[in-house]
């Protein structure tokens, strides 16, 4: 939707926090003269899936939590409010049965892709948000 394009995303703190706003300005275009501001929070957590022979780490798996929460701009007439808040997540898998620099630079790709994946979902709620909830009201909601 054309909304998409005129909100403008605010600042994530830290190298993933960079990454994570870069792909969604990617996906949604530069706000040029921005109506509403995003603010996105995460987390990453991990977890292990499988043990190997000897009680190793086999499989581990890093999940992505996102915060999405829409504001609309103060304009002369209106007010700052928030309008839209929702969690959406990412899951990916990698192996940690390897070298330890393979170990890392799977690690960093997984942490990457469930990034990716809750970002696109955060997207696809608030293209949804847009196409079928025109007015101001809040809402919260909720998906896991």
């Amino acid at each position: 939707p054309p909304k998409l394009s005129n909100i403008y995303i605010q600042s994530i703190d830290e190298e993933q926090g960079g990454f994570v706003r870069n792909l969604l300005q990617s996906r949604m275009r530069y706000a040029r003269n921005p109506k509403y501001r995003l603010q996105v929070n995460f987390t990453i957590r991990q977890k292990d899936l499988a043990i190997a022979r000897y009680n190793s780490i086999a499989r581990k798996q890093v999940r992505s939590d996102m915060t999405f929460t829409l504001y609309q701009l103060q304009t002369a007439d209106t007010a700052f409010q928030q309008l839209y808040q929702f969690q959406v997540f990412g899951t990916a898998n990698y192996s940690s049965a390897s070298s330890p620099y393979v170990i890392a630079v799977s690690e960093k790709d997984a942490k990457r892709r469930a990034l990716t994946i809750a970002a696109e979902n955060g997207i696809l709620r608030l293209a949804s948000y847009f196409m079928s909830n025109e007015d101001t009201s809040i809402q919260n909601t909720n998906i896991y």
